[in-house]
């Protein structure tokens, strides 16, 4: 019996001791494996939530590869796109060749030889499908124009390329990006990242879905007249429309030319202010015009505040997109000891009519001829018959576009034209007095927060009127997150500056970065540990 025993006690230990061994050999196995990376595990695991600025660091002091970082995202595209179909077209292989040479310049160059030459050296970019990309979908949600690829990259993802960064893919956007939702009949309707009902804006829509998902670090739009803006105010990002004229324009689709091309811009949407000005350096024609690099003290800024669009009877802006405003102006006085003034918004009534004034003044060709060739170009009327009987293959938003262009460009609206140019002056005249060199308006980011699908049909000139005065008077907008509402979506407000003054509305996006925690993730973001055996 005591034999028995004791062999039943020697058997259960050598097992116990041979599992240990087991255990043991396996933990420093992973250990020399991961070690022989040259990085740290931490770092790879938390890659998602890191910087643009960061990422290119880490990858010039050699502590993360390129490569490992573009599969990080690439893994995570392949895994929220099923859900909020933001992309309409990939270039992951080339890509990843792309990183692969990127880390062999930094095996046998110095960080700071890396950083003055290519400061974003190995780190992953996307872009709206308009800013053309070799190779890529070209189309720009039209059926006119479906399966075209583009021929060369767009002059902005040139510099882009030159500073080192590596375009992974492109984003959706709405018929020719002429809609504040990203909905058409190529590639399907993108859904915004904190609710799939609700819409992540437009034009750069699938964009602002795509990197407000972590599945993209630095993101590339364009704004004529909020396209930047609205997606960045919708999926709770750090967007910068750009003084015009300070980012070339040459390469996006469709061509706007020169009357309409004095009001396009391109900017860059992020989940972390930093990047701000690192990408606009990189984008801009003449960065030390915009004095980026020069230091703001927020302290001594004279800023102006509106918490509504100047409604006649009752405002349309909703009551949590004030009560941001509020917080915003507050901890600006509380923090930084900011002298703030509240700014009468009656001129700013029907913005959207001074965008609709101007290029009608400028003369620019009617929007239906955008959707459809001359000499006819769209029929509203017709397109709308059409569409009800599911024979359009235009989208409502192009057709609605097309309505109230041709409607307001009519001969008995003349007066009512010549009004809001009139308007328009003063605003401009008000506004460039008020804020001067070292002035910025606080203003909200948007009426609400992502509303749903389709809503945005309601009301178009009452959206658009936040965003339209700021393009055809040509001044920089910062749109900063600043939380999340009741029901878990995104709020945010607008800094606008003086035309050039872009870095003041930068800087403040930064000081509220701080206090209000910027970009909150709309899901928890992990990487997973079998990951490792495929990278």
């Amino acid at each position: 019996m005591v034999a028995r025993r004791l062999r039943t006690f020697l058997s259960e230990a050598l097992h116990c001791f041979a599992l240990f061994i087991y255990h043991t050999i396996k933990f420093l196995w992973h250990k020399g494996k991961r070690d022989g990376r040259n990085r740290l595990p931490a770092i790879r695991d938390r890659i998602l939530t890191y910087s643009g600025t960061q990422i290119a660091a880490l990858i010039r002091e050699k502590r993360i590869t390129s490569e490992e970082v573009v599969k990080v995202f690439i893994a995570r595209i392949r895994e929220v796109n099923p859900i909020i179909n933001a992309v309409v077209s990939e270039r992951f292989e080339l890509a990843l060749e792309e990183a692969r040479r990127a880390d062999e310049l930094v095996r046998t160059s110095t960080p700071s030889q890396i950083a003055k030459e290519k400061p974003l050296l190995g780190v992953p970019i996307t872009t709206k499908e308009s800013n053309s990309v070799e190779g890529q979908c070209g189309d720009v949600g039209s059926m006119i124009h479906k399966g075209e690829k583009c021929p060369q990259d767009a002059v902005c993802i040139r510099m882009l390329r030159s500073a080192g960064g590596i375009p992974l893919c492109a984003t959706n956007v709405p018929e020719l990006a002429f809609w504040f939702e990203t909905s058409n009949h190529t590639h399907g309707r993108t859904n915004n990242p904190y609710d799939v009902n609700r819409t992540c804006g437009g034009s750069s829509g699938g964009e602002g879905a795509l990197v407000a998902a972590a599945g993209s670090v630095i993101g590339i739009g364009t704004d004529v007249c909020g396209s930047i803006r609205i997606p960045s105010a919708w999926c709770g990002l750090f967007g910068h429309k750009p003084s015009p004229e300070v980012v070339d324009i040459q390469g996006i689709r469709p061509d706007p030319g020169h009357k309409v091309g004095q009001y396009v811009c391109i900017g860059p949407m992020v989940r972390y202010a930093e990047d701000l000005s690192t990408v606009l350096k990189h984008l801009s024609k003449n960065p030390s015009k915009l004095q980026l690099d020069i230091p703001v003290d927020i302290s001594k800024l004279n800023v102006f505040y509106a918490d509504e669009e100047g409604a006649a009877y009752i405002s349309s802006v909703r009551s949590d997109m004030r009560y941001s405003v509020r917080r915003v102006v507050s901890y600006l006085a509380a923090t930084h000891g900011c002298d703030i003034q509240e700014m009468s918004t009656e001129l700013f009534r029907d913005g959207f009519s001074f965008f609709m004034a101007s290029l009608e003044r400028d003369g620019v060709a009617p929007m239906r001829f955008m959707f459809k060739l001359p000499p006819k170009g769209i029929n509203p009327k017709r397109e709308l018959s059409l569409k009800a009987a599911g024979l359009s293959y235009h989208t409502l938003a192009a057709i609605r576009m097309s309505w109230i262009d041709k409607r307001y460009r009519k001969k008995r609206y003349e007066q009512r034209r010549r009004d809001d140019l009139s308007r328009l002056d003063d605003l401009e005249t008000y506004l460039n007095s008020m804020l001067g060199d070292n002035g910025v308006l606080i203003f909200p980011g948007m009426l609400s927060a992502a509303p749903f699908h389709h809503a945005s049909q309601i009301h178009p000139r009452g959206f658009l009127g936040l965003t339209a005065p700021f393009s055809v008077m040509k001044m920089p907008v910062t749109i900063c997150p600043i939380g999340l509402n009741d029901e878990g979506i995104p709020l945010s407000v607008a800094i606008v500056a003086r035309r050039s003054h872009d870095r003041l509305t930068i800087a403040v996006a930064q000081a509220l970065e701080k206090g209000f925690g910027g970009w909150r993730p709309p899901c928890p973001i992990d990487i997973l540990d079998d990951e490792d055996e495929a990278m």
